[in-house]
């Protein structure tokens, strides 16, 4: 429900500032969940769920301008390749809420996108 949010909320800001949001799924995301995002995401501008699964994630990481996410090991990839990630804060008891605490510079929590300073 958040990430449905967070994709609504967000159409306006990508495209003030010509920008797409590209969502990979974890490759365990199927069913019922995936498919209520994409139906919301047919609808909405600057913002695609990717299928292309040629590229690794890492790839998508580094070539990107920024990362969110709730909770990965992708956090990680993003500090070494951007020397900062977005913890998407919408989940209690986050295991990432240690390092958004102890490095608030590099692992900066966000509710919406206008907290994300590519």
């Amino acid at each position: 429900k958040e990430i449905e949010e967070l994709f609504i909320s967000s159409v306006d800001y990508l495209l003030l500032n010509n920008l797409q949001l590209i969502y990979i799924p974890h490759p365990n995301e199927i069913g019922e969940s995936l498919n209520s995002l994409k139906k919301i995401v047919d609808k909405l501008e600057n913002i695609i769920i990717s299928k292309d699964r040629t590229l690794t994630t890492e790839q998508y990481v580094y070539n990107s301008i920024a990362h969110i996410s709730i909770y990965s090991s992708c956090h990680f990839d993003a500090v070494h390749y951007k020397n900062k990630t977005y913890v998407f804060d919408v989940m209690n008891d986050n295991p990432m809420e240690y390092y958004s605490s102890q490095f608030k510079e590099i692992f900066v929590k966000i509710k919406t996108l206008e907290g994300v300073k590519p």
